[in-house]
């Protein structure tokens, strides 16, 4: 399990991320079946990652586990484009195992 912040918002990529908090977020869908459907592992669906986020931000935070999809995927800051270099950075690191323990403020 990695875990890791976010603009100060805690992550993990624990179980319960990907066998809970995924599925709920994302209509009963597969995290692992989703990131598999990709035709291209370098450039996944947007919708994914921001479903990836959410439920990574439940997973890590149980203050999180209040807000809804929308009120946490409104935290990444799309038009910022030094903020989405490091959620980009967070992401990939919590969809690698071999990564250890990151943390960003």
């Amino acid at each position: 399990m990695i875990t890791a912040e976010f603009k100060g918002h805690k992550l993990s990529n624990g179980a319960s991320a990907i066998a809970f908090y995924y599925p709920e977020l994302s209509g009963g869908h597969d995290m692992l079946k989703d990131l598999k459907s990709q035709n291209d592992p370098d450039k996944v669906d947007s919708k994914i990652i921001f479903i990836m986020y959410a439920a990574f931000r439940k997973a890590g935070d149980p203050e999180a586990r209040e807000k809804t999809k929308e009120e946490l995927v409104d935290e990444i800051d799309v038009f910022d484009a030094k903020s989405m270099v490091e959620f980009n950075s967070i992401m990939n690191k919590l969809l690698s195992e071999s990564s250890g323990t990151v943390k960003k403020g």
